[in-house]
């Protein structure tokens, strides 16, 4: 969709005389049409005739925010513009050409900010208003804090969430993660040895987890101000071919309905950035397994998916299990494969494990960062030195 300028079609009978004075003033400066470019000008005079129900206004808005020409790019913008020139002037085929074209280029979440009522949106307002407002916005910094630092962090937080509650979307991962410095001291054992556990939901064997890497949170910074824990350690590693991972419950498994999230990211060479990424997704209800599912956070493509009727088989790539623990294994080559098949593999991996109730995260392990694995052979992994 190019930012073209539009060829003039018969506008509707009985626009008032200013309103069709905005939408050549608009066009004049949106293009420079004898005068300079002025964007600003450009959208706020066609903003007014857009307003006034004028459908070739609305068309250039919504061209101009699905291109970014003269306004930040903004998808879900742009498909509301084109939905109301559609209402005004139904008939137009290039304007529904154009509202399929821009709703296939939308991720998930802009096709559900794209598509919410105008309720839903007042109310995710209310909820940026609540936070913006809150104490915690305007308040905390490195020279301000209080004993309550970490609820107020966990309320900001829930508030942001309850934004793309209210569009229909997913809240990001990273709502998990608070804002302040954690001040409890977690504890931290990086993997010895390669592991090959039996993924039941078992602590059948001792042994099975020995030499794996494992991280412990510390509750006691949040037991003062009634911090509700959910996580107390989170058990990972690799062999060969896969990777392992446990989590074991504060107090067992919640009797309450939650999803248990998995982010995994690997990364290659000296890069700071990703090099694949998994997720994980695991519904629990009353204690038991009810679904599964790996997905690429990077295309949004699921890769396998199970639900609580399908049998379990040990020969499957994928295995995820719960009973007294949540244990899980993934094929490490979905992780250190090269990126479109050519560049170097994936030296380490990040796992981090955050558990949700009510579509709002409640709890992770780490509270910041990730577990981090390093893929080498099991002779480094021993001896502690690369062999490179």
């Amino acid at each position: 969709m190019q930012m073209a300028p539009l060829k003039m079609s018969a506008l509707p009978a009985k626009l008032p005389e200013k309103c069709i004075y905005l939408l050549g003033e608009g066009e004049n400066y949106l293009y420079g049409h004898h005068v300079p470019q002025d964007c600003g000008r450009a959208r706020h005079n066609l903003m007014s005739a857009a307003e006034s129900a004028n459908p070739r206004a609305q068309i250039l808005l919504g061209t101009m925010y699905a291109t970014g020409h003269c306004v930040p790019r903004n998808m879900p913008m742009a498909y509301r513009w084109f939905t109301q020139a559609h209402n005004e002037d139904p008939r137009n085929t290039r304007v529904e050409q154009d509202l399929r074209l821009v709703w296939n280029q939308m991720t998930a979440q802009e096709q559900n900010a794209a598509s919410a009522t105008e309720e839903q949106r007042k109310l995710a307002y209310e909820e940026i208003l609540i936070a913006e407002g809150s104490d915690w916005n305007w308040w905390y910094g490195p020279e301000h804090h209080s004993a309550n630092d970490r609820d107020f962090d966990e309320l900001y937080r829930k508030h942001l969430a309850n934004v793309y509650h209210a569009l229909g979307a997913m809240p990001p991962d990273y709502l998990v993660q608070p804002i302040t410095a954690s001040a409890g001291r977690p504890a931290f054992i990086a993997q010895a040895n390669f592991i090959r556990p039996r993924i039941d939901g078992e602590i059948t064997r001792y042994f099975e987890w020995m030499g794996a890497a494992m991280y412990t949170a510390d509750m006691r910074a949040g037991a003062m101000h009634g911090k509700q824990y959910f996580l107390d350690s989170v058990y990972a590693g690799v062999d060969e071919h896969f990777l392992y991972g446990r989590v074991d419950f504060a107090g067992g498994v919640p009797g309450m309905s939650f999803d248990l999230v998995i982010n995994m990211e690997s990364q290659a060479g000296k890069s700071s950035e990703a090099h694949r990424k998994l997720r994980l997704d695991a519904s629990v209800e009353n204690k038991a397994l009810q679904s599964w599912s790996v997905t690429n956070p990077q295309s949004g493509a699921q890769i396998a998916v199970q639900n609580a009727d399908a049998a379990h088989s040990e020969k499957s790539p994928v295995q995820v299990a719960i009973k007294k623990v949540f244990e899980f294994r993934v094929p490490l080559e979905w992780l250190r494969a090269p990126m479109a098949n050519q560049g170097p593999q994936a030296d380490r991996l990040g796992l981090r494990v955050s558990i949700w109730h009510d579509r709002l995260p409640v709890d992770a392990l780490p509270v910041e960062g990730s577990i981090e694995l390093q893929l080498v052979s099991e002779a480094e992994l021993m001896s502690g030195v690369p062999c490179s």
